[in-house]
């Protein structure tokens, strides 16, 4: 936690003020078979609890380990991941239940890409989020004459899930340059949200966050890994794979909202990125942990 000291607080004001919770989806099931094994990746980060059995968990350039009894796993955004589900008898059922998160800062940045993920967590924790995943299936949609206190509810358990990640995962020392020079970067990040879906270039993003564009090119080089116009593609094809596995809307319609010129464009561009195309991508997706 030192690294977080040392971070202006000014900085960490801009952070706390953009932050949000962008996707709050859970889900459970009660008769995974014993052995089930899937590969999957997704748009968002997964914190997934198995509470009769455990789960197997591989991420990419990693070694398959399981949950302990009641433990749980958390997934990063964008991570290839083979899960195997155990019953706690040879041949039985097992059980878990996830949920699907999704925070940002500046309207386009993974918040939880700031931390070390992913990882598993002992039962102690799995508990505190099963517990929650819990609250979040079980509340009603019209349990008041208003829906804005589900609203609140709603919002405050992700971000008590929230709570428990960030105490569990060590903060990316490397992330601290990014918040320090969240001035820029912010504006600049929010701009490619705003404007994902139409045409726009590296200058329009330098203009709104106050830089040349080839200081913008290098503070994105270097806090983000990749070049302004870069990042705008990999925004767009995340926002594009998350409207493809959550709504019934046509590839075309996708497409135009996510600032592609054409469905075949999101195809090309969609297929280089993740290795499938849309449509297969659509039809293989499992929602099921």
């Amino acid at each position: 936690m030192a690294q977080i000291k040392r971070i202006p607080q000014t900085f960490l004001a801009l952070v706390e003020e953009s932050l949000s919770a962008d996707l709050i989806d859970p889900g459970e099931n009660k008769r995974f078979v014993d052995g089930l094994t899937h590969r999957k990746v997704l748009p968002w980060t997964v914190i997934a609890q198995a509470y009769d059995g455990r789960y197997g968990i591989q991420p990419d350039g990693r070694t398959m380990t399981r949950t302990e009894e009641g433990g749980a796993f958390i997934v990063g955004a964008n991570t290839w991941m083979t899960i195997v589900h155990h019953a706690a008898a040879k041949g039985g059922i097992m059980k878990g239940r996830w949920v699907h998160i999704h925070f940002s800062v500046f309207g386009s940045f993974d918040y939880l890409s700031f931390f070390d993920l992913p990882l598993t967590v002992n039962a102690s924790i799995g508990t505190a989020a099963g517990a929650i995943i819990i609250e979040m299936l079980s509340d009603p949609y019209t349990d008041t004459a208003s829906p804005f206190p589900r609203i609140a509810r709603k919002k405050a358990r992700a971000f008590r899930l929230l709570d428990l990640i960030t105490q569990a995962a060590p903060f990316r020392s490397e992330r601290a340059g990014f918040l320090r020079h969240a001035r820029h970067l912010g504006p600049a990040l929010a701009f490619v949200k705003t404007k994902m879906g139409t045409h726009f270039e590296a200058k329009d993003i330098a203009d709104a966050a106050g830089l040349s564009v080839s200081h913008l090119h290098a503070l994105f080089k270097k806090h983000l890994g990749v070049t302004p116009m870069d990042h705008v593609r990999d925004v767009r094809l995340s926002e594009a794979r998350y409207r493809i596995v959550a709504e019934r809307d046509t590839l075309a319609d996708i497409a135009q909202r996510t600032g592609f010129s054409d469905q075949f464009h999101l195809s090309r561009a969609f297929k280089e990125k993740y290795g499938i195309s849309p449509s297969d991508f659509r039809r293989q997706h499992d929602a099921s942990m």
